[in-house]
């Protein structure tokens, strides 16, 4: 791909709740043609790779393959189609298990942790972030939580959830 057309990666930031998914989906739908989405939270390791019954605090670069994902901006942004392993809780509840990043004009990459890695940072054409108060973090994510849900108890989301939007996100 020549430079001019390399694709315009974009990456939206936020804390937990504070719209960024709603953003994605509704560019999405608008540009269709014209978009391609890398979801940051399929990035996580994978259940082989770190145990998950041991993680007490997800609020956590460390439990994400950052590495992997700078190679997977590089090999887009020089126009090749990527194809990534998806080990979000969202995808692996989806039944996916790959997706593919095609090097349309514009890339979208959302995440709440996105903007933690100086690399990552660098990539990105344009950087958004999505400002939300703690208070707000607070109701959004309580009236979307699932139940029996370790990072969705009330306790987790008051706690480590507000403590690692003021430490890794903010």
């Amino acid at each position: 791909m020549s430079p001019e057309r390399q694709p315009f990666i974009v990456g939206i930031a936020g804390g937990s709740c504070s719209g960024k998914t709603t953003i994605v989906e509704a560019l999405s739908q608008r540009y269709p043609n014209s978009i391609t989405v890398i979801m940051f939270d399929d990035y996580i390791f994978s259940k082989e790779q770190i145990d998950y019954s041991q993680i007490v605090d997800w609020e956590q670069l460390d439990l994400y393959d950052v590495p992997r994902l700078r190679k997977d901006l590089v090999r887009i942004k020089n126009g090749e189609t990527v194809v990534y392993t998806s080990n979000s809780r969202e995808s692996t509840d989806a039944g996916i298990k790959t997706r593919t990043a095609l090097p349309k004009p514009l890339v979208v990459i959302e995440g709440f942790l996105l903007l933690s890695d100086e690399e990552v940072r660098k990539q990105l054409d344009l950087r958004i972030f999505l400002e939300i108060s703690e208070e707000e973090l607070v109701r959004r994510r309580l009236a979307r939580r699932n139940a029996g849900s370790n990072w969705d108890a009330e306790t987790y989301i008051h706690t480590l959830l507000v403590e690692g939007h003021r430490n890794n996100v903010q």
